[in-house]
């Protein structure tokens, strides 16, 4: 179906931001933190997207189901340690995953676990948490990514500094 706009509610971001010195002299670093509360039925199909209006970009719709409370029971998925780095050419950090390799999990999750209710990540999600590493997962996988609930713990790895000092 045609994602329609017009039909559309918007649900406005509250901002929160905070800053982190490292040492003494050094510039601060901020980090914001956007959060939209979007009241859902249970057990009920949504098309959505993110988007700002300011810079006039968002994702693609993507569609997902609120789970039914009501059920005795709930399948999920746990992956571990994936470690996206940047691209196959990324010669430094060969020996981690590519947004693509993180592609073939997710297909075998959707097709052993369709019904997953959520998708738990247990840590080392990118092998360093630059930019790029985490725009090659998200963008690459957006397909899989943006119709699963995802609850991540952070590794160290994750981390802006790798060790574990930050949270991602």
């Amino acid at each position: 179906k045609v994602f329609d706009e017009s039909k559309c509610k918007e649900y406005p971001a509250t901002v929160t931001s905070f800053s982190v010195t490292r040492a003494a002299n050094a510039k601060a670093e901020y980090y914001y933190i956007s959060k939209a509360q979007v009241p859902l039925k249970a057990n009920t199909n949504y098309v959505y997207r993110a988007y700002d209006k300011y810079a006039k970009i968002g994702s693609e719709p993507a569609v997902f189901k609120t789970g039914n409370p009501k059920a005795s029971s709930f399948t999920f998925a746990h992956i571990s340690d994936t470690q996206i780095a940047t691209s196959e050419n990324d010669t430094m950090h060969y020996a981690a995953g590519t947004g693509k390799d993180f592609e073939q999990v997710l297909k075998g999750i959707k097709k052993s676990a369709s019904d997953a209710a959520f998708l738990l990540h247990t840590g080392d999600i990118v092998q360093y948490s630059y930019e790029s590493y985490w725009d090659n997962m998200i963008d690459y996988n957006f397909k899989y990514l943006s119709g699963l609930p995802i609850m991540p713990a952070a590794g160290n790895h994750d981390t802006s500094e790798y060790k574990g000092k930050d949270v991602i």
